[in-house]
């Protein structure tokens, strides 16, 4: 769309406050206090959402009721992964295919710049154990022809945000640079509030000697 990107987003954030257990092993405890953390940080930046105004609720309901007739997109910009060749459930060709990880930064591979057409393709179901439900769309002009977001909780809180800034094309956000940024902004601070309050460290991912139990 040769949209540059949000001000809000071009210096590195790390978005998760959530221990990264492939990289650094950590004791089970742990890991399921970091994941504790994940969901109340989840559960205040959506409260800050809901209070300005952005009905997720209702986005949801309207994304199972009626998602393949609306076309749709992110507010903000939002971090790509790098194109996947997995094989979901359904076998269907969601190949290649990149993954929606969190709002956007500086140091991301990818970016889904807000305003890019979406359309909505189905949500894919967790059928076992291992794997994650997500929601599936197709979008134009990128390098992969499908973009995964996150539809269950173990993607994490920070893919779950992202997937909550999808939204219609038509909602009176959509096009509006400076709420862009001052979403983002307030977002982050949000972390930022939440690391600080907490004892983690405020440039990256909370280490695993740092957790409050």
């Amino acid at each position: 769309m040769g949209l540059e990107p949000l001000q809000s987003t071009v210096a590195p954030f790390e978005w998760s406050v959530m221990h990264q257990v492939e990289a650094h092993p950590s004791p089970r405890s742990t890991w399921t206090s970091n994941w504790a953390a994940g969901r109340e940080l989840l559960e205040r930046q959506r409260n800050y959402l809901l209070g300005s105004g952005l009905d997720l609720m209702e986005l949801e309901r309207q994304r199972f009721a009626d998602a393949k007739f609306v076309e749709w997109t992110p507010l903000v910009d939002l971090a790509l992964g790098r194109p996947d060749t997995t094989a979901w459930h359904s076998g269907r060709p969601y190949i290649p295919a990149r993954s929606i990880c969190s709002i956007a930064e500086g140091g991301t591979p990818g970016r889904l710049v807000r305003g890019t057409p979406l359309q909505y393709f189905e949500a894919q179901p967790d059928l076992s154990y291992e794997a994650m439900g997500n929601f599936v769309w197709s979008v134009a002009g990128l390098d992969v022809p499908y973009i995964h977001s996150a539809m269950e909780g173990r993607w994490g809180g920070a893919a779950l945000l992202a997937d909550a800034l999808i939204v219609p094309r038509d909602h009176p956000w959509v096009g509006d640079d400076a709420q862009a940024d001052k979403l983002v902004l307030n977002l982050r601070e949000i972390v930022l509030d939440f690391r600080r309050v907490n004892g983690l460290q405020l440039d990256g991912l909370v280490s695993a000697s740092t957790v409050q139990t």
